[in-house]
């Protein structure tokens, strides 16, 4: 079982949702404010968006399974126990079900062109993994782009339908929020990408996929909370939120930023990653914690 679950890259699927999940119900349920959605309609927006991710990653594993040599064919799930016919199949259904919900809630909430919304990211999705090459920048890119997205998207469905003239400034508000998020959503899953595929390219590196670019971004990311901390929490009193952010994200990367600027030559890129994934997680978190740090400590 846990073989066929892979294929969907179930624990990037799990990370989309729970970042979703405490998005919705650790931060704007907690507001005083009326949302677009019902929370059985947000999990509804949650299974729409891991359905179409799943399409996404599965379409992943066809493309690969066709561009392997033939005599590795025997090592791929693709093909052998799952025929490539049953997962495109597989993919269209996917596909169809997630843009169905997406339209079904688009109506529900009175704009039923938001669900061109699923419509866009599955066609990003089919052709970034069709398209473009793995070390392709504009690859990289689009993948760092699409969880952003997927973040964005929250505000798009739960806040915009419910503006009005009384509440737009305070909405609006919250929006900016989400997109601040967004931004480090996007930064940080970029070099995470980066990461990773400085991990298997062997052949000259492109103008971003290098560790000087790693090295940017890294700063940019720290740079970004700093002033994150010192705008918002530290100006506001919120000192609790101050250290965790200081202990779970700005030294973290900084610690990766040691290696990655002193360009050591056995640098673990690999490590790295997955230091960026946990600063990403907690990243996560820290909303719901900010949020609760303003309604019992100030």
């Amino acid at each position: 079982m846990l073989q066929y679950i892979r294929l969907f890259r179930y624990k990037n699927l799990l990370t989309l949702a729970f970042m979703l999940l405490v998005f919705h119900f650790g931060f704007l349920k907690l507001q005083n404010i009326e949302l677009a959605l019902k929370d059985w309609q947000f999990l509804l927006f949650i299974l729409a968006t891991i359905l179409v991710f799943g399409a996404g990653n599965l379409m992943n594993a066809i493309i690969d399974f066709e561009n392997i040599n033939t005599k590795n064919h025997e090592n791929s799930l693709i093909g052998n126990t799952f025929s490539e016919s049953n997962a495109n199949t597989l993919y269209i259904i996917l596909n169809l079900l997630g843009v169905g919900i997406g339209f079904y809630l688009s109506n529900v909430i009175g704009k039923p062109n938001f669900a061109s919304l699923f419509i866009i990211i599955a066609v990003i999705n089919y052709f970034t993994v069709s398209t473009l090459a793995k070390n392709s920048p504009i690859r990289l890119f689009l993948n760092a782009l699409m969880p952003a997205i997927s973040l964005i998207s929250v505000g798009i469905f739960d806040i915009i339908p419910t503006l009005n003239q009384e509440n737009t400034v305070g909405l609006l508000l919250l929006f900016k929020i989400l997109l601040d998020y967004a931004i480090f959503t996007f930064l940080i899953h970029l070099l995470i990408e980066i990461l990773e595929n400085l991990e298997i390219v062997i052949t000259k590196k492109s103008w971003l996929i290098n560790q000087k670019s790693a090295s940017f971004i890294g700063i940019l990311l720290v740079l970004g909370n700093l002033f994150y901390i010192y705008k918002y929490l530290f100006a506001n009193q919120l000192y609790s939120s101050v250290l965790y952010f200081i202990i779970t994200m700005i030294s973290p990367l900084i610690y990766i930023l040691i290696p990655l600027l002193t360009d050591k030559k056995q640098t673990e890129f690999r490590t790295i990653s997955y230091i960026c994934k946990v600063v990403f997680f907690f990243g996560i978190i820290s909303i719901f914690l900010i949020t609760l740090n303003i309604k019992h400590y100030v």
